[in-house]
């Protein structure tokens, strides 16, 4: 990754609309190798522990501090990674535009990034929503929808707060190469999540629902932030 700053206005707009778009954020090192490594893995969650070029790339420390700036903190831990190698995976995972934090298994959830390691641009769409400001004359506040249609494209990066943001993407079987990258609060616990499909993973490595998450699973790092 590209060691890159981030301005005050950048931190604004992502902290108003939900997420941010970088261009060219890989280095053509690091979407080599990383792409080398997805082209042999199916669709599964934490390819870190077993992919050195995975690991090194989610807990590098442009990586961290741009997730720690944008969810205003010093700390944060890996809650989770996952590859994508098929749309169809995707929009299977995202079924009925839920939330990513309300699917999954890991608490409090902070910031999340979508990483495009193929050679073509991945199209989809990100639904928006939020109550508009009451007026004296309504009673209640009106819920405003906004799909934006987003371009993602190779070596890009979406970050985006997995609390706020929806994803709508179809369910189409084509071969993808999508790169999730999701840190969560240092306190998170492990909790049980029907809508999470690896809700019992964490429990197979010696955590129990409710038990705070380990350092040696979910790496805990320091960042400096300032804009």
């Amino acid at each position: 990754m590209y060691k890159c700053s981030l301005s005050s206005k950048q931190f604004f707009y992502y902290q108003k609309k939900g997420y941010i778009l970088f261009e060219e954020i890989l280095k053509d090192s690091s979407q080599k190798d990383l792409s080398r490594d997805a082209k042999n893995t199916l669709s599964t969650r934490n390819v870190w522990k077993e992919h050195p070029s995975f690991k090194k790339f989610c807990l590098n420390r442009n990586l961290t501090s741009f997730a720690c700036t944008l969810a205003n903190t010093s700390f944060l831990r890996l809650g989770f990674d996952h590859l994508f190698s098929k749309r169809s995976n995707l929009s299977s995972m995202f079924k009925e535009e839920k939330l990513l934090s309300d699917i999954s298994s890991i608490q409090n959830l902070s910031t999340s990034v979508l990483i495009n390691l193929s050679q073509t641009s991945f199209l989809f769409t990100m639904v928006i929503e939020y109550y508009k400001d009451k007026t004296d004359d309504e009673e209640e506040r009106e819920l405003i929808r906004n799909e934006v249609e987003i371009e993602l494209n190779p070596k890009s990066a979406l970050f985006f707060d997995p609390k706020r943001i929806r994803f709508l993407f179809d369910g189409e079987n084509d071969n993808a190469s999508i790169y999730l990258v999701s840190y969560t609060q240092k306190n998170s616990r492990y909790i049980h999540c029907e809508d999470d499909p690896y809700t019992h993973d964490i429990k197979k490595e010696g955590s129990g629902f409710g038990d705070t998450l380990k350092d040696e699973l979910h790496p805990l790092f320091e960042c400096k932030t300032s804009l």
